[in-house]
């Protein structure tokens, strides 16, 4: 799925399960929780792409300013 901004995500389980949200690190994606998402079958688990990673583009303008 893709949100409004761009973010890629994946959402799996039952809809009224309490909810886990996965974060993956920096280099990598949301597939690297396959196994987890699995595991958490119980669970509503939402897990999406970092801004220019995986799926989701590279912002194509600063998100901040410092």
């Amino acid at each position: 799925m893709r949100a409004p901004d761009g973010t890629e995500f994946d959402i799996h389980g039952p809809t009224a399960a309490p909810c886990v949200v996965l974060i993956h690190g920096l280099g990598l994606n949301r597939a690297m929780w396959a196994a987890t998402i699995a595991a958490l079958g119980r669970h509503r688990v939402l897990s999406y792409d970092l801004l220019g990673h995986g799926r989701t583009p590279s912002p194509d303008r600063p998100r901040c300013r410092i």
